[in-house]
């Protein structure tokens, strides 16, 4: 997987909402939107997300700069540091999204990467 990019994931429904009302996604109750790198998408798609397909807004990390921390995901996965964005997330900064969809299992598997 490649750290060339984070991931922020969406409902359909809410990417839809929030690309037709212009506005970008705000901090949560910690302060900070949640990120991913390609290899931990998987790990909130299945924790969070129940039955629905999901897109996935892709982010080189440069235009989103130092405002991204990373930090324990809740709860902690051993051994990993998720990224955190300390401010809105501006969907105009996004180079691509895209469908993410449970595999037969049911399950969110490995995303494939944008090209």
């Amino acid at each position: 997987m490649s750290d060339d990019w984070l991931v922020h994931l969406l409902t359909n429904e809410r990417y839809a909402d929030l690309l037709a009302s212009g506005s970008g996604v705000e901090p949560g109750p910690g302060g900070f939107v949640h990120l991913s790198s390609p290899a931990q998408i998987e790990i909130p798609a299945n924790l969070i997300f129940d039955d629905s397909d999901l897109t996935l807004v892709w982010f080189r990390p440069e235009v989103l700069g130092s405002a991204v921390v990373w930090e324990a995901g809740d709860p902690p996965t051993p051994g990993m540091l998720f990224p955190h964005l300390y401010g809105n997330l501006d969907l105009a900064l996004a180079s691509t999204a895209s469908t993410y969809r449970r595999e037969d299992s049911g399950r969110f598997g490995e995303p494939t990467l944008p090209v």
